[in-house]
């Protein structure tokens, strides 16, 4: 019997057990004399054990079993008695009436003002017990706006537990010192509050309280739906994003996390532009978030356009008109400027006074769709040149007609649209405005894929036809050559007219995913890491990854022929440089020739300098380079 104990329950079960791996049974002897150490043992998350002992329980689980098997010859199982006792441990708990509460903080009065604000909500299925949270933090010096998909959640109490869990992790993890967290469950927060949680909420309310116990003060509040509404659209946009994926992941999903920094700027729907037929892809009025400009930048301007791809088909518009990317309603209502549209004089000193525009992007096509009819099967709206210039009439009745400075810039297909409509722009503006474009990352090359054809080419093409942008594009490139040609900037830069500044990295990662390395052209799977980490290439794998910087450096030719033109090409695996403070200006973001690309764009836009720059021609050489890509 002793035999079958040690082996068969004892040690699986001691193994199984939440507890400190440092917790070793073997070395107890006798249980009088080792009771006060057994109780000292804790349990760990995310049982909700954390202040109730859990070994005495288990060991009366085992004399249980133990005592099962010789009189009724039943053999359990050692999760069989690890999970009673948890079940037991839990309704001893529940049952002493001063639960002992070694992580929960003291409540602060509600009325006292705390650095920080966290506001949570939860959006369920009964159907596929998906569930989709959504959180914001929001502090004085910026706001994170997070999304997650999780599936096998088994209520909507539960959903809504796993979000506030969330936005406390979140605080912890930025080590927050004082903190109000609000919900609109008024379930949940009574039973943070209180004594006695529901069974389903258990561990995760024990969780919370472990994770708050690292804050100075914290507050768990309610709050009406009404007021917490940024929250409820991000974890139905959360859901809704789950329902479209081919199958369910039990383990949590991040699906997108937007940071928002000093100075949060309040998005602008442009409802007039809805009578001229100038939408999103539903429908919805185009936005844009204006941030006006004071003393010297008073009369600058820079109009900056989002990226987030192209959708080529009618399928992949129909998903996409269900995100902020193809509806103006599932937009945040307000987003932080850093980078190149950076608030503050330290950051961004040249551009940091100016009227700064970050334009959403809501058609798919970078802004270059303009067809008429409406398919009324699909109700899918393909404008986005009206949606373009929309927005830049209604800047210009705003104050832009009275520009001295501009700039049209733009993030991957934001930058791509900065190219395209680069001397319309000029042409719109005053005779006598300084007016130039940059492109952060928008610098499609025609290049050959690992097979040797030109997978982007017939991309590209689809996107063309169904947005209907021939038209739209560059006449002078149009005139000359296949309109889905036109969507590649070599092919339009030179005959530009407007100075144009690139920022671009040789090796950008989303070029060596869907230029170089696409999923339709690697059928055996063979790139799939080397194009996400090029840590991970074959030394083939690398050879290919250098020749394509060699097609890099011929496309950008155009670029070299024209002094009034710029470059920063680094040599880093990376994509949209310009949107952060840290690589932007920062002290650890990327150089070339020792000069950050603030400095660069400034130098070159002011005409203090010029700056035709390209890296050292290996990926790994440039020590700046960030190791992780930053893609919009």
């Amino acid at each position: 019997m002793t035999h079958f104990q040690q082996k068969t329950f004892i040690k699986p079960c001691w193994n199984l057990a939440p507890l400190d791996e440092r917790f070793g049974i073997s070395g107890l002897t006798d249980l009088r004399a080792d009771w006060t150490e057994l109780q000292a043992q804790m349990c760990l998350p995310p049982t909700g054990l954390s202040s109730s002992p859990i070994v005495p329980w288990i060991i009366w689980g085992l004399w249980k079993a133990r005592n099962r098997y010789v009189f009724e010859n039943f053999a359990g199982t050692p999760a069989d008695i690890l999970s009673q006792a948890i079940v037991a441990a839990k309704e001893w708990a529940s049952a002493q009436e001063k639960k002992a509460k070694c992580s929960q903080k003291s409540p602060v009065q509600m009325s006292r003002e705390l650095g920080t604000i966290a506001r949570s909500d939860a959006a369920w299925s009964a159907t596929t017990k998906n569930a989709g949270l959504g959180w914001t933090v929001t502090s004085r010096e910026q706001r994170t706006m997070l999304k997650k998909g999780i599936g096998f959640t088994p209520s909507a109490l539960v959903a809504e537990g796993l979000a506030l869990k969330a936005a406390v992790g979140t605080c912890s993890f930025h080590r927050v010192k004082e903190v109000l967290f609000e919900s609109d469950s008024n379930q949940l927060i009574s039973a943070v509050n209180g004594n006695n949680p529901p069974l389903e909420l258990y561990g995760i309310v024990e969780d919370i309280h472990i994770i708050a116990s690292a804050f100075d003060d914290v507050v768990f509040g309610w709050i009406s739906r009404e007021r917490n509404e940024e929250a409820d659209l991000l974890a139905k946009n959360a859901l809704r994003l789950m329902g479209k994926l081919k199958q369910c992941w039990s383990s949590v999903l991040v699906l997108s996390m937007v940071v928002i920094g000093t100075g949060a700027v309040p998005i602008t729907y442009l409802q007039s532009a809805v009578a001229k037929g100038a939408v999103c892809l539903d429908g919805s009025a185009p936005a844009y978030h204006f941030d006006k400009g004071f003393g010297s930048g008073v009369n600058n301007w820079i109009v900056h356009m989002e990226g987030g791809g192209w959708c080529t088909d009618v399928a992949s518009c129909i998903k996409r008109k269900g995100t902020m990317k193809g509806s103006s309603k599932f937009m945040n209502k307000d987003f932080g400027f850093s980078g190149i549209l950076g608030g503050k004089q330290n950051t961004n000193p040249d551009f940091y006074n100016w009227n700064r525009i970050k334009v959403r992007y809501c058609d798919g096509s970078s802004f270059t769709g303009n067809v008429e009819a409406v398919n009324p099967a699909n109700k899918l709206f393909f404008r986005g040149a009206r949606v373009w210039r929309a927005v830049i009439d209604d800047l210009m009745a705003k104050g832009m007609k009275n520009a001295q400075n501009a700039i049209l810039s733009g993030c991957s297909a934001g930058a791509l649209a900065a190219i395209l409509h680069c001397d319309t722009f000029r042409a719109i503006l005053p005779r006598t405005a300084r007016v130039k474009c940059v492109s952060d990352a928008g610098y499609f090359i025609h290049g050959k894929d690992i097979s040797g054809g030109s997978y982007i080419q017939s991309y590209y093409s689809k996107v063309v036809a169904l947005h209907g942008s021939a038209k739209s594009l560059p006449i002078s490139c149009t005139s000359k050559m296949k309109p889905e040609l036109c969507f590649f900037p070599q092919y339009v830069v030179p005959s530009m007219r407007t100075p144009l500044f690139v920022i671009n990295a040789a090796f950008d990662s989303w070029q060596i995913k869907n230029v170089l390395a696409p999923t339709g052209v690697d059928k055996r799977k063979e790139w799939a890491n080397c194009k996400l980490d090029l840590k991970k290439c074959s030394a083939a794998q690398l050879r290919t990854v250098q020749g394509f910087r060699d097609q890099m450096m011929r496309a950008l030719s155009p670029i070299h022929s024209t002094p009034s033109r710029g470059l920063f090409l680094d040599s880093c695996h990376a994509h949209c440089q310009g949107g952060s403070a840290a690589s932007w200006s920062g002290a650890k973001g990327p150089q070339v020739a020792n000069t950050k690309i603030s400095k660069a764009v400034g130098n070159w836009f002011y005409g203090r300098s010029a700056f035709q720059k390209i890296d050292c021609p290996s990926p790994i050489c440039n020590p700046t380079c960030p190791a992780i890509s930053t893609d919009e």
